[in-house]
Parts: C-alpha cells; sequence; structure tokens
C-alpha cells in the first residue's frame, strides 16, 4: 500500500469559497480538482475522512459509471426541501457527496471542474458548499447506489424523514458497508451515540489514543 499527499494550493489559490456551514472548511473544495490531480486515471473513489468502511471496498469501485459523471448515495432532504427546490433541483435526487465514485474521463471530456469553480466564483452562499454545486453540475448524470454505502448516522438525530426514506434509512440500519459521522455531530463528541463505538473501537487501536485520555 502506498500513500501519496498532493499539493492543491495551486489549485485552489485563486479561488475565494464561501463556507455557510462552521465544521466545514476550504478542504471541502478539493475533491472538484481529482480529474486534474489524478490526470493519468480515468475513474476514482472519493471518501471523506469522518467515515468507516465494513465492506470490501472494490465492490463499489467497480461499479459500471455508463456515461454517468459521478456515483453517489441520496442524501435525505427534511426541512431543507423548500432550499434544494431552489437550486431547481429534485430533493429526491439530492446527492451526499461524502461517498463518491468519479468518471474522470467525462470531467475532463466536459470541463466540469471548470463549471463548478464558475459557479464558486458567482459568490452565491451556497448553504451545503461544494455539495450544492456538485449536484447542480452532475444533475441528470448521477447514477445512485444504495445508502448502505453512505449510511449517514446525523439521521439518528435528525428523524424528520418522509415515511418511504424512514423505511429506507431503517433497512440499511443494520448491514451498512459504510458507515458517514455526517454533520457537525462525530463520535468523538457524542461518544454514547449509536454507532460511535466503531469510530472509537479503531481510534483506541491507534497509538494516537488511550482509555485514559477518555
Amino acid at each position: 500500500m502506498e500513500i501519496t499527499f498532493c499539493n492543491v494550493v495551486p489549485f485552489i489559490q485563486n479561488i475565494t469559497v464561501n463556507n455557510m456551514l462552521e465544521h466545514v472548511t476550504e478542504e471541502t473544495y478539493y475533491r472538484m480538482f481529482i480529474p486534474d490531480i489524478l490526470s493519468d486515471f480515468n475513474k476514482c473513489l472519493y471518501l471523506d475522512s469522518d467515515l468507516i468502511v465494513t465492506d470490501d471496498i472494490v465492490k463499489l469501485f467497480d461499479i459500471n459509471l455508463g456515461n454517468n459523471y459521478i456515483a453517489a448515495a441520496r442524501n435525505f432532504v427534511n426541512k431543507s426541501v423548500p432550499y434544494i427546490e431552489s437550486l431547481n433541483l429534485d430533493p429526491d435526487k439530492y446527492f451526499n457527496a461524502g461517498v463518491l465514485v468519479l468518471n474522470l474521463t467525462k470531467w475532463r471530456q466536459l470541463s466540469l471542474r471548470k463549471q463548478c469553480i464558475d459557479l464558486i466564483k458567482s459568490g452565491y452562499k451556497y448553504l451545503f458548499n461544494d455539495q450544492d454545486i456538485l449536484n447542480i453540475v452532475c444533475k441528470n448524470n448521477v447514477l445512485f447506489i444504495p445508502i448502505t454505502w453512505n449510511y449517514m448516522w446525523q439521521f439518528e438525530f435528525d428523524g424528520k424523514l418522509k415515511e418511504k426514506d424512514k423505511i429506507l434509512y431503517k433497512q440499511a440500519e443494520n448491514k451498512f458497508s459504510i458507515i458517514h459521522y455526517s454533520s457537525h455531530r462525530k463520535p468523538w463528541n457524542i461518544p454514547t451515540g449509536k454507532n460511535a463505538f466503531l469510530w472509537w473501537k479503531y481510534a483506541l487501536d491507534t497509538k494516537l489514543f488511550t482509555y485514559e485520555q477518555y
């Protein structure tokens, strides 16, 4: 296994971003530059850092994207419906950007990164930052994957879901392949939260934590 660190500064140094969420930093926009950074590759799997994979990730990477720009799981929308609709997006087809399979060939062919940058430079304050932008740019060209590949724990706390979404979420509860500790609530802040133990299981196996610290 090899880990390579990339300097993203040259890609974003002349771009000013508007972060609307306190727990989100400028780094969230870096995923937009993956097609340029990985210029020799045609496909890429992107994962946020606040998640745990519990299945063979190759199964996700190997999905056939066809002509879609991206593969992602739905982000259930409740109180944000009016906002999502104001972006001319269908709330039932709004995806979460924490787990993505990118069709890098399409991104380069269609200059999708430039389209993203143009939206950033427009100065519009997108509530969910680059996730909104990705949804706009990739609209109608998304392969939706089961939510088991991006099981967002925030809905354990924000339970106001449509009835059909509650059913889907409940079905994925005990068979997720990736648990995503989405939103500002994190397992290191809420250690008693449901499935927080998974994060602590691996954290306490590292040299960074000891039981005495927590």
